[in-house]
Order: C-alpha cells, then structure tokens, then sequence
C-alpha cells in the first residue's frame, strides 16, 4: 500500500522538488543545458516564432550560458554579436556559404583538417567551386 503523501517516483524524477538555498551570486555563468526546453503548455509552444532570438526554443539556438559566452566574446573582440559553432566542421561551412559562390576559386592549403578536404570536395562537386589544394612546405 502506499503513502498518498509520497509523490509518484516518475513524477519527482522530472519535476523534483528543488531545495537549493537561495541567494547564491556568483561571477560564473550557470553552465545551462537546453536539448530540452520547457514550455508553459503546447499553445505557447505553437504559437512560437521559431526566428526569434529574444525566446528560448531548443537548445542548439542557444541557452544563457551560450548567450552569455557570444556576448561576452563580442565585447572582447570589440564587435557587436558572436556566432558560436557546435563543430569546426559547423564554422567552416559558414565560411564556405557566407562568402563563396558558384564559380569561385578557392585555395585550400594541403595539410587541411581531413573533413574539409572532404567538405570541400563537396562544395566543388555539388556548388560548382574550382578548388586548388595547394603545399604548404617546399
């Protein structure tokens, strides 16, 4: 028999009844996972515009900590915004479709990281760029 006073075990898994003593500052950013964001019910989730950056919506869009490391990085860097990137993979390809079109010559050194040789071998074949692997050491 159970206690009616004891919370279902699947229930206080996913919504725990916290007891962290509040009041507590510090210079750190929370480091905040979001593969999971919560919504107030599934209307608020519907009626989302998924390209505003001013609500949280998954977390590969960013959390407070990613937030915090773009902004804190533009400052650094004397820039209005940074965009960080899951993967170098993810970085080099911003490059490749924020500033090369069909037709361009791209010169890639020959000792490049392996997955943007193969990346740009794609780029060569699917979006038509002319790509010359060039030494690095004579």
């Amino acid at each position: 028999m159970s206690d009616s006073k004891q919370p279902d075990l699947q229930t206080s898994i996913v919504q725990p009844d916290d007891r962290i003593t509040p009041g507590f500052e510090s210079f750190a950013v929370p480091v905040v996972r979001g593969s999971t964001v919560v919504f107030p019910n599934l209307k608020a989730m519907r009626d989302l515009v998924w390209s505003d950056d001013s609500k949280w919506r998954y977390g590969l869009h960013g959390t407070p900590t990613t937030m915090t490391l773009a902004q804190r990085l533009a400052a650094i860097e004397g820039g209005e915004c940074a965009l960080l990137q899951p993967s170098g993979l993810a970085a080099i390809s911003n490059v490749y479709f924020g500033l090369v079109k069909s037709g361009d010559h791209v010169l890639i050194p020959d000792n490049v990281y392996g997955p943007n040789r193969d990346h740009a071998d794609w780029f060569a074949a699917d979006f038509g760029l002319d790509v010359t692997y060039y030494a690095t050491i004579r």
